[in-house]
């Protein structure tokens, strides 16, 4: 069990620094505000909803996927019309798919009261 939460923790780190390197520079070119500090009050609430988010939904994702991934292996083969799909298109499918459902998620955090009061927090952040 150790190593799994090991792994989770470097793989959060990783995530973490991946996205700092990518919206840091997307930030200061296009800012949402000017003058905004990387560093401001309650980042480490930020921080901390970002962990949280993280190893939540992804337990539960890979939970999730791995089950229907041991249903699908057990009772089916791939279909003979995704077998004429190239692969790349079918990982091009899944991001796309995958980005509308967390978009959908998203929009179901800021309608549906009982996930709005968890998701608050995103947005309770004054800077």
């Amino acid at each position: 069990m150790f190593e799994n939460t090991f792994d989770r923790i470097v793989t959060l780190c990783v995530s973490i620094s991946i996205l700092v390197a990518v919206f840091v520079p997307l930030e200061r070119l296009f800012p949402a505000r000017a003058g905004q500090r990387i560093f401001r009050p309650a980042i480490g609430t930020d921080a901390l909803f970002f962990a949280g988010q993280y190893l939540v939904w992804s337990v539960a994702s890979i939970t999730i996927l791995s089950a229907i991934q041991r249903g699908a292996t057990a009772h089916l083969t791939r279909p003979a019309l995704l077998q004429l799909v190239p692969t790349w298109m079918l990982c091009v499918l899944a991001v796309i798919l995958g980005d509308l459902l967390v978009y959908g998620f998203h929009r179901a955090c800021h309608a549906w009261e009982p996930l709005w009061k968890i998701h608050a927090v995103h947005h309770s952040s004054e800077h």
